[in-house]
């Protein structure tokens, strides 16, 4: 892989800066505190939801690994959200920073492919992001078009592994050959990755891997070792430093810790230092526990 790849770009961040990743879940209930006029209205949900993605890129561009757009939280809203996070993913590759687009799509045939085209083709559209993160409980095939496209364009994929959530257990847990479906999944990601490996000693294909469970994370980490792993759950839903510890390679790095809700300030943070500042101030903190991998 070329040093241009996603993979080395985010790693050489990650490493430079830090692991945190700025999560962009908007949520315009709360949008009258990231507002410059300080007012919410209803018929500008595209501008509030893009002034969102803007004051958090610009408040923590210079701290963080990349940033991750949870496209749930925009397509509520219908074309308006669909067009707001067309232009966020621009405004952020127009700031340098690499992106993420969580959207855990999976499908087979030429679904996945018109999914892969839309989302990490070069020009393939306007939702283009540099990493994607997909869903493989259809099988390998659905994911192979996915991989195909990310090869292609030196973009990075993120395959849910073993998620944050208590219910991940229901299915990821059940007994396979290789030990659990996470376990299964878990080399096949570790497949895809050795063959795309670049100068950092990480692969195009990575793996989410909660941050809720230490122990569930160390076991996947042995089978992944040239998977970097993205580790949600820290903050909001109580994950631990052990299991992103555990979840590091064996050069101390290739985790990636995103962190959404965690960073959204509350209203006396925002009278006190402004939104951008008061954003900063909790990425900043953020920063500082991670410095303690």
């Amino acid at each position: 892989m070329t040093a241009t790849s996603f993979v080395e770009r985010v790693n050489a961040r990650s490493r430079e800066l830090s692991p945190l990743v700025l999560g962009v879940d908007p949520d315009l209930s709360r949008a009258a505190s990231w507002m410059d006029d300080g007012t919410h209205d209803p018929g500008r949900t595209e501008l509030e939801l893009f002034a969102f993605a803007v004051a958090a890129i610009e408040a923590t561009s210079d701290l963080v690994a990349a940033v991750k757009f949870q496209s749930a939280f925009f397509e509520q809203h219908g074309s308006a959200g669909v067009c707001a996070l067309a232009r966020a993913l621009a405004f952020a590759r127009d700031a340098g920073v690499p992106t993420i687009l969580d959207a855990k799509r999976g499908d087979i045939g030429s679904t996945a492919t018109a999914y892969a085209r839309a989302y990490l083709a070069p020009g393939g559209s306007d939702l283009e992001a540099d990493a994607l993160t997909v869903n493989p409980f259809l099988g390998p095939d659905a994911v192979e078009p996915f991989f195909a496209a990310a090869r292609g364009a030196n973009k990075g994929l993120f395959v849910l592994v073993k998620t944050s959530n208590a219910g991940s257990g229901w299915t990821m847990d059940l007994p396979a050959p290789e030990g659990t479906l996470a376990d299964r999944i878990a080399d096949q990601c570790e497949k895809w990755s050795y063959e795309t490996v670049g100068a950092s000693g990480y692969g195009l294909v990575g793996a989410v891997v909660g941050a809720t469970y230490p122990e569930e994370a160390a076991r996947l980490r042995a089978r992944m070792p040239h998977a970097l792993i993205l580790a949600p759950g820290l903050g909001a839903q109580g994950g631990s430093l052990d299991a992103i510890r555990a979840s590091r390679g064996a050069d101390g790095h290739g985790v990636l810790v995103p962190v959404s809700r965690g960073l959204v300030p509350k209203a006396d943070e925002v009278a006190q230092h402004g939104f951008r500042g008061a954003m900063r101030a909790r990425a900043l903190r953020f920063v500082a526990e991670l410095s303690r991998l």
